[in-house]
């Protein structure tokens, strides 16, 4: 069955998340299994030589939400509470024994349905839709 712009997209969101790029061609193709179960995707790219570059196993779950949330956030979020809240909220669901791949599942998740409007998440919301159309563009554009 083919891919829908949807769920294609969805698997760019995905990869932009979890690695801060564009899958690219080649990888958008190898990765198209995977349309339509994007908790899937998450699972199983958090079992790769690539994500434990930057996220090696030994990091604690503190540590692992601060990188994770400090790379999906960046500067965008100048509220330090704000962004202390987001990090605990990773760390305890890691605490209580959730999976890094369903706790980014849901990161992920949670940043592509604010609105660029919001006072103290809008910024970051704008920043990843633009990565994403950006990756989009490069991916799928110009291949």
């Amino acid at each position: 069955m083919a891919m829908t712009t949807e769920q294609r997209t969805e698997i760019i969101k995905i990869v932009v998340g979890m690695f801060g790029a564009a899958p690219g061609a080649t990888y958008l193709s190898e990765l198209s299994a995977y349309a339509g179960k994007p908790a899937q995707l998450v699972q199983d790219l958090t079992a790769t030589g690539a994500f434990a570059s930057l996220y090696p196993n030994f990091l604690t779950n503190e540590e692992f939400a601060t990188n994770f949330i400090n790379k999906l956030l960046g500067n965008t979020v100048t509220d330090t509470a704000a962004k202390t809240w987001a990090i605990n909220w990773m760390k305890n669901g890691l605490d209580a024994g959730a999976s890094r791949g369903k706790m980014i599942f849901e990161a992920i998740t949670a940043l592509d349905s604010l609105d660029s409007t919001n006072a103290t998440w809008g910024a970051a919301a704008k920043q990843f839709d633009n990565k994403v159309a950006v990756a989009e563009h490069y991916s799928v554009t110009m291949g």
